[in-house]
């Protein structure tokens, strides 16, 4: 079953403690001696402190199911636990019972962290962790992880496009050179562009100035139209104006895309899982005492997708400078946090796909590649007939069948399709 890991190894997370009583490495958790004067010393003791892991979201969690943990509390140290549901607001711990607010001496044990889990039904979670030291002050309690499984609402693709598409949306910057000519003298010109502007960077008169040593640009305004207020005033000159701007990003199969709208960028959908996605390693099997049933382990297993990205202009520099904005993104080896499920996808290639020029619809067509690597969390274990249903069900959702599943959308003939997703099985009888 899918989880969450609440972990000390990833430095790009940021945990809420106070580093002197609180000493974190890439492993594990635990706290530090101190003196009387709040130095570290040998001789020092241990005093109880929290630390806040930063917030998980997953849009897309039907159920938190349970949780695993791995700690250790030396004679009578302890562990305990808050959490938020509300971005931070108000914290909760569990009674037994239900879930209540939280003071600051009302802590959840592990095991009642265990028992209420289910209970909460949220698609963010804080978890605050307090932990107290031996009566004697002189033993720490060590944390290394919390995993919090739960039950998912979106497959593996649908997400993966989901949440590349919002990457893009998110963080797009497109650098473009805005010319136009100008005749009447004037420092207030109008920038009549399809482009959706972020910032004016500088302005330029070509004509007495091709070199560019003078900057002419004084402010930019967005209201009523979008206008670039200059220091001097041009006549009878070729103006070039540089701005950050951004364009829409839509998904092939987006009902909202039409061709006229552009410039616009178009994201493919995921095209087949690569040659490693291999059946023999999907699966695990044990009899179970029923005739001609199996029962399937199923566990999680890495997917590579080559996703595809298409900018469309009807200029060509402004095509090939939306691929370096987009490139920017992603540069070199990158990570991408799932919008469904918060944990990771690996972006490990960017690179030019090819240069398709739709002239007769006035197009510029570049294009460009990535390949993504994430965990598909295969779930819970299923029982089904020996050699004959080869559905499997994808992050606790969606059941795909031989003609839906979106291997179908590779070179491989559709009669290859069972004997590639489904595994040698002996049937038990």
């Amino acid at each position: 079953m899918p989880f969450h890991q609440f972990d000390f190894f990833n430095q790009r997370d940021e945990y809420v403690y106070d580093p002197t009583y609180v000493y974190i490495d890439t492993n594990t958790c635990r706290l530090t001696r101190r003196n009387t004067l709040g130095n570290w010393a040998l001789d020092g003791l241990f005093y109880e402190s929290t630390v806040t892991f930063p917030e998980w979201t997953g849009t897309a969690i039907r159920q938190l199911t349970s949780i695993s943990w791995r700690t250790t509390t030396p004679e009578d140290s302890e562990v305990g636990f808050q959490v938020s549901t509300d971005g931070g607001t108000v914290y909760q711990y569990y009674d037994g019972a239900d879930w209540q607010t939280a003071s600051v001496t009302d802590w959840t044990s592990i095991d009642d962290f265990a028992t209420g889990i289910p209970q909460l039904s949220t698609t963010r979670l804080i978890v605050k962790m307090r932990m107290t030291p031996s009566s004697d002050n002189a033993r720490t309690p060590l944390v290394e992880l919390v995993n919090i499984y739960y039950e998912g609402v979106w497959n593996y693709f649908e997400d993966l496009k989901r949440t590349l598409k919002h990457e893009i949306d998110t963080n797009l910057e497109i650098d473009i050179a805005w010319g136009r000519k100008i005749v009447a003298s004037t420092t207030s010109i109008p920038l009549d562009t399809q482009w959706e502007i972020l910032s004016v960077e500088t302005a330029y008169d070509l004509t007495n100035d091709p070199y560019r040593a003078t900057n002419l640009y004084q402010s930019y305004s967005s209201t009523p139209t979008p206008t670039v207020t200059l220091t001097s005033a041009i006549s009878n000159a070729t103006l070039e104006v540089n701005m950050k701007t951004r364009c829409p990003v839509f998904l092939s199969a987006d009902e909202n895309f039409i061709i006229s709208e552009i410039p616009a960028i178009v994201l493919e959908l995921p095209s087949a899982v690569e040659d490693d996605y291999q059946a023999k390693n999907l699966f695990e099997y044990e009899p179970i005492r029923q005739s001609n049933l199996f029962r399937r382990r199923e566990k999680s297993i890495p997917i590579q997708s080559t996703i595809i990205l298409r900018c469309l202009s009807d200029r060509e520099v402004d095509s090939l400078a939306m691929l370096d904005g987009v490139s920017d993104i992603f540069e070199g080896e990158g990570v991408v946090r799932s919008l469904a499920t918060g944990e990771d996808f690996f972006v490990l290639t960017f690179q030019p796909l090819r240069a398709n020029d739709v002239i007769s619809t006035g197009l510029y067509d570049k294009a460009t590649q990535m390949l993504v690597i994430g965990n598909q969390e295969l779930t819970r274990y299923t029982e089904v007939p020996g050699a004959v249903d080869i559905s499997i069900t994808l992050s606790g959702a969606t059941v795909f069948t031989e003609e839906e599943h979106p291997i179908t959308n590779s070179a491989l003939p559709k009669s290859d399709i069972c004997s590639t997703i489904a595994p040698e099985e002996e049937v038990i009888s």
